[in-house]
């Protein structure tokens, strides 16, 4: 069954639309692209949710973002599902999906660090102007609440699958849910730089920045692939034990 033709969203609803897309088709067909997907469902629906009741500052500016960002995401599974060049970031990403050595929560990890250390900076700037760019900074501090508050929901989600990840969990005292929220915060700290930065930005210089941008990121992309020894022994102990139904994954992380 061949992916899905994704076009550009123009509003939060399309937004879904597209995204339960992509969904519905990694059920069918059992492809790890669906997990991605699924979390980031679930952020984008608490966002529009929380539009209506006053939750940002500016709830037309907050979607105009979400869709502008979701965009990126769509034109990269286009792209890469059509034959065509998309960045690095998204490439590594999508080709680990092919791959049944990674755990579940390295899938997550690499679309996370595509969409947020590539995606988010170009789109806040995208609907910004150099004069207006700090008007902006509330409200995307406020969706790194959000991510956070997913964090624990997820990893109790992936840990139905992985069950020796959530025995690790436990030992740790949940010192991998800091750390994760600690590096997400520490990725949009990046992102909101990089939105500065390219606010306002003449097309052609731009463009070689994101290039820039994301020749780093996929390096970031690399350093969740590739593991020292012990690393790559307790990855090898934990996946044995977990879950191989992809289907099932999906529906559960949904």
């Amino acid at each position: 069954m061949r992916a899905p033709n994704i076009t550009p969203a123009t509003n939060l609803n399309s937004v879904i639309e597209q995204m339960d897309k992509i969904l519905d088709w990694a059920v069918t067909v059992g492809s790890r692209l669906g997990f991605f997907p699924a979390l980031y469902r679930k952020v984008t629906l608490k966002v529009r949710d929380g539009i209506p009741i006053g939750a940002f500052e500016d709830g037309d500016r907050m979607e105009r973002l979400v869709v502008v960002f979701a965009n990126r995401y769509f034109a990269a599974f286009e792209q890469y599902h059509t034959g065509q060049i998309t960045t690095r970031s998204w490439q590594i990403a999508f080709d680990a999906a092919k791959d049944s050595r990674y755990l579940i929560l390295q899938h997550l990890f690499l679309g996370i660090n595509a969409h947020i250390n590539l995606d988010l900076g170009i789109a806040a700037a995208d609907i910004s102007t150099s004069d207006n760019i700090d008007h902006l900074k509330t409200d995307f501090e406020r969706i790194n609440l959000i991510l956070t508050n997913l964090i624990d929901e997820t990893q109790d989600r992936v840990g139905a699958f992985s069950p020796w990840l959530v025995l690790l969990d436990k030992i740790g005292e949940r010192a991998d849910e800091k750390f994760a929220a600690f590096s997400l915060k520490i990725a949009r700290q990046e992102a909101w730089r990089n939105a500065k930065r390219f606010a306002g930005m003449e097309k052609d210089a731009l463009a070689v920045e994101i290039r820039q941008l994301d020749h780093t990121v996929s390096e970031i992309a690399h350093l969740i692939g590739r593991n020292g020894p012990i690393a790559r022994f307790l990855i090898w102990i934990i996946q044995w034990r977990e879950r191989k139904d992809v289907t099932a994954v999906i529906k559960g992380l949904q």
